[in-house]
């Protein structure tokens, strides 16, 4: 989240994406040939099921506290 909150703060980012929607699609628990593979990764903000993590509430959080 503080890595965020510095860029909306520094005024040079102009956008922010997620790569990847959810957990089951990413790249990092399909792909064996990553160096961090993982088939429990989970390094979206949304569950398999697309379901928002806490992730997605600190990104929301800082969004919307400026």
């Amino acid at each position: 989240q503080s890595m965020l909150e510095a860029a909306i703060e520094s005024s040079v980012c102009k956008g922010f994406v997620n790569f990847q929607l959810g957990d089951k699609f990413s790249v990092w628990e399909n792909d064996t040939g990553l160096p961090f593979y993982s088939k429990s990764a989970d390094p979206t903000p949304y569950d398999d099921d697309l379901n928002p993590k806490p992730a997605f509430f600190a990104q929301l959080r800082a969004f919307t506290s400026r």
